[in-house]
């Protein structure tokens, strides 16, 4: 009795998996110029200039030029200004603030984890640099209060420059990694991507698992 009480609960879990994760599967199509073969199953994520699509295959971002897409299930015709509009403005509502939900939990995951760690990265520049900036400018201070060395003037100019190099770097990866983290961050949260089944091993051997 409790292996068929077991069974319902494994089946009746791995059913709504099935689902979401067939929700998450992408099955778009992008038709290019010049007759070139149609891209099949990705994920459709923007149409810039016209007839520029911007898709996703196997985790990895394409963009090229085509005359149609195929968009859950819908023929848009982009050489039709209206087609393309009507797609452009679908795309904008499916996808708001540059957030994609067609890709899986742990996806989300991981891009969150390189945003985190390029603020970590560009924070280290932006301090390292705001550092060697200052200590620069206190060495030509102290060229033209003592009448230092001129070298040592050299060192002060050099100091300031790569410190000035490393704020200029540094703030913009944070600043980047800082927006990245937020979209990945909300998309993680989206309940549709949290719950999925995974066959790993348990303390009783190999299993399925249920993560949230």
């Amino acid at each position: 009795m409790k292996k068929i009480i077991l069974l319902i609960i494994v089946i009746s879990t791995i059913l709504p998996n099935i689902s979401v994760q067939a929700q998450l599967e992408c099955k778009d199509a992008v038709h290019p110029t010049n007759y070139r073969k149609s891209i099949l199953d990705c994920c459709i994520r923007h149409v810039k200039d016209g007839n520029v699509v911007v898709y996703a295959k196997f985790e990895i971002t394409y963009e090229t030029e085509a005359v149609a897409v195929t968009y859950n299930g819908k023929y848009f015709d982009l050489t039709n200004p209206t087609d393309a509009s009507t797609l452009t403005s679908i795309l904008i509502k499916r996808y708001p603030n540059g957030v994609y939900l067609n890709e899986n939990y742990e996806y989300y995951k991981k891009q969150h984890s390189k945003a985190t760690t390029n603020i970590a990265l560009g924070t280290v520049m932006a301090l390292a640099g705001a550092g060697m900036a200052i200590g620069g400018i206190v060495i030509i201070g102290n060229k033209y209060r003592n009448y230092s060395d001129s070298n040592i003037n050299g060192q002060g100019i050099l100091l300031v420059l790569l410190g000035a190099g490393g704020l200029g770097a540094g703030i913009p990866i944070a600043v980047i990694g800082g927006s990245k983290a937020r979209k990945y961050k909300e998309a993680m949260i989206n309940p549709e991507l949290q719950a999925k089944l995974t066959f790993r091993a348990t303390p009783t051997g190999i299993g399925i698992v249920l993560n949230f």
